[in-house]
């Protein structure tokens, strides 16, 4: 990358010939696009369809509703995703040997690595994917929408909660929970939202220093778990 710009999506518009094939994935990579810059509320089928310059009614043929368009969304990459994080866990505990659970350290970076690394190589569609995964939040009782990612995401979740507790063996489980959390919250935000700061400190025109990103933000998690346990003690 040469810069940090708020990109705007994939160019659907030079998209492969309209066989049936193609036609679906251009309306989900304008969707994925328009979900993630606009959120799911103030999206529209009308407005993806437009992006993807195909005809509304080839959007209602092939996914029918927007709540479905969205799920679709959400799933095609996220077989992707849970994947890259479970063999980055596996390849901390096999660092860490037979013996012994991976550090708190090797934990964290093994969750944020996935991330960043998409990021850092500058692919639009993946950047689209992880911002729409960030605002998760925003979409709380909505249980429908998110039911699938749960389902998929449960068993990864699950590897890295243990994978938090054994590195923190006195932590109590709600220590252990809420670290977590926060661990999503931060990926999400401090690796897609790198823009803001480096705004106010004139830095935009410059590549974005992604192994200093990663390594500040590794130390910041590590420091902050740490401190929730140690005070969970006190």
């Amino acid at each position: 990358m040469t810069s940090f710009q708020e990109p705007s999506g994939p160019d659907v518009r030079d998209a492969a010939p309209d066989d049936a094939r193609s036609t679906r994935e251009r309306i989900l990579d304008a969707a994925e696009d328009v979900f993630a810059h606009r959120g799911y509320f103030a999206a529209t089928i009308r407005g993806i369809t437009q992006s993807a310059r195909v005809e509304l009614s080839l959007a209602r043929y092939y996914f029918g509703s927007k709540d479905e368009l969205f799920r679709q969304v959400v799933l095609r990459r996220a077989d992707a995703i849970c994947e890259m994080l479970d063999a980055s866990l596996a390849l901390a505990r096999q660092e860490a040997g037979p013996d012994r659970p991976p550090g708190l350290r090797a934990v964290v970076e093994a969750m944020i690595g996935p991330a960043l690394s998409k990021l850092a190589s500058g692919d639009l569609g993946w950047r689209n994917y992880l911002r729409l995964l960030s605002g998760f939040a925003l979409l709380h009782d909505q249980a429908a929408l998110l039911a699938p990612w749960r389902a998929r995401y449960a068993s990864t979740a699950r590897q890295f909660h243990a994978a938090l507790a054994a590195a923190q063996p006195d932590a109590p489980e709600y220590v252990v929970g809420w670290a977590l959390h926060f661990l999503h919250t931060l990926i999400g935000h401090a690796l897609l939202d790198v823009g803001v700061t480096r705004h106010l400190a004139g830095m935009t025109e410059l590549p974005v220093p992604w192994e200093q990103l990663r390594e500040q933000l590794v130390l910041h998690v590590v420091g902050g778990i740490s401190a929730q346990a140690a005070g969970s003690r006190a």
